[in-house]
């Protein structure tokens, strides 16, 4: 079961407009670093999200498996967050640097979710896709090309590449003793792929 990583070194997606320092405000969640992850993974296990990483600058160490923010850690510059998940097929990215504390940027993803599942209970679950449909984006696997990530050459069609992709998620996935971070470049790799070939 994947309980979500967190990655120090945030990566924001392409094409979305960034808040400038002087436009971000004291958020009035009344919440801690440790609830407000709790909260979002919560809301993302709910929504039956998959491979979540939660991007931040957020200093923090890996201890028995699970992420943990240094004891006096202070807070960064850039207090963004950027939530990147699979579901229902699709890459997806939630972000907030609107807020100045990570912790009220992680927060407001988590109660954006939360909102957004209440379509769903409402009865509108076509609504609830449309919605998020603004939110489809791949975790970027830094400058890499999606033929080197699957291990393929130039001229390929798209089931070779759905097909390679199989192949390597076997080995690579968090439920069979591989990694999260693999599994979202190979993921990252097949939306290029679909992107450039247009199947």
């Amino acid at each position: 079961m994947n309980h979500g990583d967190i990655v120090t070194g945030l990566v924001w997606p392409q094409g979305r407009a960034r808040n400038q320092p002087h436009q971000r405000t004291e958020a009035r969640f009344d919440t801690s670093l440790g609830m407000a992850i709790k909260h979002l993974l919560g809301e993302l296990r709910r929504l039956g999200a998959r491979y979540i990483t939660i991007s931040t600058e957020l200093e923090g160490y890996e201890k028995d498996g699970r992420w943990r923010p240094y004891a006096h850690a202070r807070e960064p510059d850039d207090p963004g967050v950027a939530v990147y998940f699979d579901w229902d097929g699709e890459q997806m990215c939630l972000s907030c640097d609107r807020w100045l504390k990570v912790k009220d940027n992680i927060r407001s993803i988590g109660k954006t979710i939360e909102a957004m599942r209440g379509i769903e209970r409402w009865g509108s679950s076509e609504t609830m896709k449309r919605a998020f449909v603004g939110f489809r984006h791949a975790l970027p696997a830094a400058g890499e090309d999606w033929r080197s990530v699957l291990g393929l050459r130039n001229q390929v069609t798209f089931d070779e590449v759905r097909r390679r992709h199989r192949e390597l998620a076997l080995g690579a996935h968090p439920d069979h003793g591989g990694n999260q971070h693999e599994m979202v470049r190979l993921n990252q790799a097949l939306e290029a792929a679909k992107g450039e070939l247009d199947p």
